[in-house]
């Protein structure tokens, strides 16, 4: 599980790269290699990931919001 987490972040970091140099954003080259590698796509993932996916977002989700609540004056 470890590894695909790996593979995952270092990809969605090259996604990252390529887009901002395309000049898209970089959230988009993301999601669309979320999008492939996901299982509506190519099912790239490893099955043991998919099943704590929900916990790794609603993580995101605490630190997108604390982040933007921490943002605010």
């Amino acid at each position: 599980m470890a590894t695909g987490l790996g593979v995952i972040t270092i990809l969605g970091f090259i996604a990252n790269y390529v887009f901002t140099k395309l000049r898209l954003p970089g959230l988009l080259g993301m999601l669309l290699l979320g999008i492939i590698i996901g299982p509506y796509g190519m099912d790239l993932l490893n099955p043991d990931l998919l099943r704590v996916s929900s916990d790794f977002r609603e993580i995101a989700l605490i630190v997108i919001l604390l982040r933007a609540g921490l943002g605010l004056n």
